[in-house]
Parts: structure tokens; sequence; C-alpha cells
């Protein structure tokens, strides 16, 4: 009996065709109204892991986020409209990848600065408690 080999290339190359096609399907002329790009856990680390362009923070409370986070995370604390506001700074062309404890925050700020006419804000969906939950590397 023949075995079927793993092909990781592939799987990634996979991988990034539906994260391009979320995006794509995401900047549509004509939807209601611009939500943030959403990604699982694990693509969402591959993606910082190959992208130089990235621009990574950390949503949870201070203290969470000194206890362990994604390589290349800053920390922003606050409300949803607060971090909104301090990530205003970057450049609305700025590729932009958040985080939270649970998806929740990530996901209501991603909305807020999709809607002010940012172009690539994804939020990673369960947030860092899935990405424990999977055993995923890339941490500090």
């Amino acid at each position: 009996m023949k075995s079927i080999p793993t092909y990781p290339s592939l799987l990634l190359l996979l991988l990034i065709f539906i994260w391009r096609s979320t995006l794509i399907s995401a900047q549509q002329p004509g939807a209601p109204e611009a939500k943030g790009i959403q990604m699982d856990a694990a693509t969402f680390t591959e993606a910082i892991d190959h992208r130089k362009d990235v621009f990574v923070f950390d949503l949870r409370d201070l203290a969470s986020y000194q206890a362990g986070h994604l390589r290349r995370a800053v920390s922003l604390t606050g409300s949803a409209s607060s971090i909104a506001k301090t990530l205003r700074n970057q450049s609305k062309e700025s590729v932009l990848f958040i985080y939270c404890s649970n998806g929740a925050l990530s996901k209501q700020v991603a909305d807020i600065l999709m809607s002010e006419g940012y172009t690539e804000v994804t939020y990673m969906v369960g947030g860092f408690e899935e990405w424990k939950k999977l055993g995923l590397t890339n941490y500090e």
C-alpha cells in the first residue's frame, strides 16, 4: 500500500490563497459595512512569521502581555475606541494584525478601523486563548 506524501509547502500556499481570498472579499465595493479580516490562530501565526510588513498588536492587559505574547507584538490596552484612536497613528495602508484574549475586543477594534478606511486589519479568531489551546509557537 502506498503512503500519501505530505506537502507542507502546498498547505502553506493554500492557506495564503484562502487568506488573500478573504482579504479581497472583505474589500468588495458595495459591502454594507467594512469588517475586520478574521483569521484562525494557526494562519495568523504563519502570516506574521512570513510577512515583514505586518504590525502586530496585543490588546490584552499589561500583566497578560508580560506573562507571554506573540513575537513582534506591541502591547496596547484600553477600550475598543481608545485602542482604535491610538492605532489611527498608523497609515491606512499599514498591515495591522491584532489579537486579544478571546477575539472579541480585537474584532471590535478591527471593525472600527476598517469602517474608517483602513484596508488591512486582521484579528485572530478566538484570541490568545485559542492560540495557547492549539499549542502554537512564536512566543516571547
